[in-house]
């Protein structure tokens, strides 16, 4: 299986400008990758706060991501709420 595209919205501190997984420390290049690992598995490996995934001042969070598993392609979502 692997990862053809992937969307989040108000995921931690991820900006949607970034293109490349490369800058200094606290740019939210491990957001990128947590994301990735929230739609493979469904959690976090930094956080087990939902809140915490959650961008500042947001209640709501979102990770799509399009995959393709023997030549198969489907969409999968994650949404994230604050209580």
């Amino acid at each position: 299986m692997h990862l053809k595209k992937i969307l989040l919205q108000n995921f931690r501190s991820y900006d949607q400008k970034l293109f490349l997984i490369i800058g200094p420390n606290g740019s939210g290049k491990s957001n990128i990758l947590e994301s990735i690992y929230l739609l493979s598995t469904g959690k976090s490996f930094r956080s087990s706060s939902i809140s915490q995934m959650i961008a500042w001042n947001q209640n709501l969070s979102s990770v799509r991501g399009k995959v393709i598993k023997k030549k198969q392609e489907s969409e999968v979502e994650v949404q994230l709420i604050k209580n």
